[in-house]
């Protein structure tokens, strides 16, 4: 490495001059960077519960819609003229904002201003508009409310049950729910009236509220941290150029990795929009530890040129802060290798490159700067000696000795600290939803509570039923079975209603027979079942729902329930009652086939693969950041000592998540491996100066103590200062989400570097390990 250094530093402008070509480069790739908040990339395009969602779409037409209510806080209070009139001006306002939208579903906006009733006159089923003639008169009002309340296929869905709200149901075209919801939203500010609540809810609303959050949070976020960072950068330098040198490293660093993003076709997830902060936090931590090795060296060697110091100090640090940023690497790579879900795997490939990046701007660019532009010159030299005789050092000197004295009390009493925070970790709980993104006060959190228990849901479960071969959905025995699956399902707490096509075989059978309450069931026959179907062609609206149900072979069908929660801890078990009931009733090897889909399918799936990423990156990146210290330490004693501080503050983490309850999901269940590959770095610092000091430097035990205390031990603690407020920067985001993985990333950060400061040390100190003590005896033994 003597050779590398000498050479950077021969030719420093041409190592510039290269850095900030590639620089340019990957910068005009940045405008290419798109944003997706679609939930459904949480799972892989292999996985079944994706696969079978897309079937169902495109084979029923049905899209995750947005619903729009329209509330009057009255019993009965939507069948009057006021709130009428209000759904029927604005279904005609929506419907011409998706005029212009090409690729529409069939049927994209349906409300009682859309809907007809049904009457049966000479053997053929006529439609009636619901509101036309529009209803003015109590009579014509109550007619409304029974021909409404009489059709099971509107109740709960553009009509709340107790008839308290009515309800516009928006299909908007695929890639376009964020500017129809735009749009919609407008619309309703415009029209706002005091008598009544207009609220907007369903997937598609909350997708669109989302990207506006995540949008803004990467124009605040980013800035906030890095002013955050210029903060602890001067407080621990004291000069320019101690804060501009370490930012330029970031600044090339992170331009580079945005510019393979770009390049690459990878979106911005609501996850990945915490990127930039994770890689500027990170990769100040190696210049922290060059410029103060440097600074060291200038004050023991006054008359050395800068040139000459940058070599020494970046030939003695290179192999810690090369293994450093190696497992830094490796704590976002494992979030990759496992392969589970795109988003986090997106994270970790270009977190890894975002680290690697900083490590060769680190060994490159700043000791190039550094030899061009001598921040010890006299305007830059206004700073505190990093390794004077201050307050900070004394105070870490005196620790280091208090632990020197009595490690195995320190060693035993950290065990106990970790034993009770691995018990408490055990509760952490499994939660998720595309609402608990957001904080519970946000409107559209209340708009989604609020709509949910108004009507039937805007959680869709889907149960796809093949009945092997043609005409099979008009043979009465399969289409009672389906009803018994309805019925079921209903009787699980939060599903409220649910469309078949045995619901409408049921209802026809009911109007051929004048509405008769008791003929509300399924036909005897096959003949009579195809007959029934048969009329539903005179009912273009009645068709349409129909063929929503069921393809026209009458081969395939979909039964839609309807959840009022999108929490994974209530979908999980209608989802897991579900598949115990299908297989009761369609039992495998038989000729009817059925599998579960839809929304609620997919998200039951993608947090379940939280769990399983979360206990495989731990493995992988433990197992591999092990391996990585044995070619620095070449000693599985290091391995184990280095380990043992990161995993106990993982542990001391998940308490804390049980403590202030934060439930495990899709941003937290990052932090541990990542906390694995950044926290490892304390103790690789702390191993290396004292295995130095206790070696080739011969300090002996107190002196080699003391060192690395007032030296390593300060620059961790900025380190680790710097890197935790960087993601506490994270806190003033809109997102909950973006809030615990900050919270969360900066506790398992602090506790590593506190356990490599207070429990790795005792347990040297106790241990006394061959490959810090070497050969020797020590001192005093």
């Amino acid at each position: 490495m003597q050779q590398y250094f000498q050479t950077i530093l021969r030719r420093p402008g041409i190592v510039l001059s290269v850095l900030a070509a590639s620089w340019a480069l990957c910068a005009l790739g940045l405008p290419r960077i798109r944003f997706d908040n679609n939930p459904d990339s949480f799972l892989p395009p292999h996985h079944e519960a994706y696969r079978i969602k897309k079937t169902v779409e495109e084979k029923f037409g049905l899209e995750d819609p947005m619903l729009l209510a329209v509330i009057t806080g009255e019993p009965d209070g939507i069948y009057r003229p006021g709130p009428l009139k209000r759904i029927q001006e604005l279904t005609g306002e929506i419907e011409r904002i998706l005029a212009g939208y090409p690729d529409l579903v069939p049927h994209p906006v349906y409300s009682l201003a859309t809907e007809k009733d049904v009457e049966l006159a000479g053997g053929i089923l006529h439609e009636t508009p619901f509101l036309e003639p529009f209803p003015e008169t109590d009579e014509d009002l109550r007619r409304l409310k029974a021909a409404v309340s009489r059709l099971e296929l509107y109740t709960g869905v553009i009509v709340s049950e107790d008839g308290s709200a009515g309800a516009i149901i928006i299909v908007p075209p695929r890639g376009r729910a964020e500017e129809v919801h735009a749009r919609v939203a407008r619309l309703l500010d415009e029209r706002r009236e005091p008598d009544l609540e207009l609220l907007l809810a369903g997937e598609a609303a909350v997708r669109s509220k989302m990207g506006s959050a995540v949008a803004g949070d990467a124009f605040r976020l980013n800035p906030l941290c890095v002013a955050v960072i210029v903060v602890f950068l001067y407080i621990a330098f004291r000069n320019l150029a101690g804060i501009v040198l370490p930012l330029t490293v970031v600044g090339w660093s992170t331009v580079v990795m945005l510019g393979l993003m770009a390049y690459a076709g990878s979106p911005v997830y609501i996850i990945t929009n915490a990127i930039l902060v994770t890689v500027v936090s990170l990769g100040v931590a190696d210049s922290i530890h060059i410029l103060g090795e440097y600074y060291r060296a200038r004050e023991l060697d006054g008359a050395a040129s800068s040139r000459d110091l940058v070599a020494r100090v970046n030939v003695r640090l290179w192999a810690p802060v090369f293994y450093t940023s190696v497992t830094d690497m490796v704590g976002f790579a494992s979030l990759c290798l496992t392969g589970l879900m795109p988003p986090l795997e997106r994270f970790g490939l270009f977190a890894a490159l975002g680290c690697g990046a900083s490590l060769i701007a680190s060994q490159s660019l700043l000791p190039a700067a550094i030899a061009l532009l001598d921040p010890v010159l006299r305007r830059h030299k206004r700073r505190r000696d990093w390794a004077g005789e201050g307050r900070l050092q004394k105070i870490l000197a005196g620790l280091g000795e208090a632990i020197r004295r009595n490690p195995r009390k320190v060693a035993l009493a950290c065990a106990a600290v970790v034993a009770a925070g691995a018990a408490l970790a055990t509760r952490v709980r499994v939660d998720q939803s595309m609402v608990s993104a957001f904080d519970e006060e946000d409107e559209i959190v209340q708009s989604d509570r609020k709509v949910n228990r108004l009507f039937h849901g805007t959680y869709f479960l889907d149960v796809v039923i093949d009945g092997g071969r043609p005409g099979a959905l008009a043979e009465p025995e399969l289409l009672r079975r389906i009803h018994a699956l309805e019925e079921t399902a209903k009787r699980l707490e939060h599903v409220k209603g649910s469309i078949s096509v045995a619901g409408f075989a049921r209802k026809l059978n009911q109007i051929l027979h004048d509405w008769e309450p008791s003929e509300l069931r399924i036909p005897e026959d096959v003949a009579t079942v195809r007959e029934h179907f048969s009329l539903l062609d005179a009912s273009p609206s009645k068709k349409a729902d129909f063929l929503r149900t069921v393809d026209p072979p009458l081969q395939t069908a979909n039964v839609r329930l309807r959840l009022s929660t999108g929490r994974y801890v209530d979908e999980r078990v209608v989802v897991e009652a579900m598949d115990r009931h299908i297989a009761e009733l369609f039992p495998a090897g038989g000729p009817v086939k059925a599998s579960l889909a839809g929304r609620v399918n997919m998200d039951y799936h993608w947090v379940r693969l939280i769990v399983r990423s979360n206990v495989w990156n731990v493995a992988c990146s433990m197992t591999i950041v092990f391996l990585l210290l044995m070619p620095l330490f070449r000693s599985l004693t290091a391995g184990f000592l280095c380990v043992v501080p990161v995993a106990s503050a993982i542990a001391c983490t998940y308490a804390l998540m049980v403590l202030v309850g934060i439930d495990l999901g899709i941003g937290t269940s990052m932090f541990a491996s990542l906390a694995t590959g950044v926290g490892v770095n304390f103790p690789i610092h702390v191993l290396t100066r004292l295995r130095r000091a206790m070696g080739p430097e011969a300090l002996g035990e107190q002196a080699a103590f003391a060192e690395m205390f007032r030296l390593t031990g300060k620059a961790l603690l900025f380190n680790a200062m710097s890197v935790c407020f960087g993601f506490l920067a994270l806190l003033v985001s809109d997102l909950p989400l973006l809030r615990h993985f900050g919270l969360m990333i900066s506790a398992g950060i602090g506790t590593a570097c506190i356990a490599s400061l207070t429990l790795l040390p005792a347990l040297v100190a106790w241990l006394k390990p061959r490959v810090v003590y070497g050969p020797r005896r020590p001192e005093g033994a």
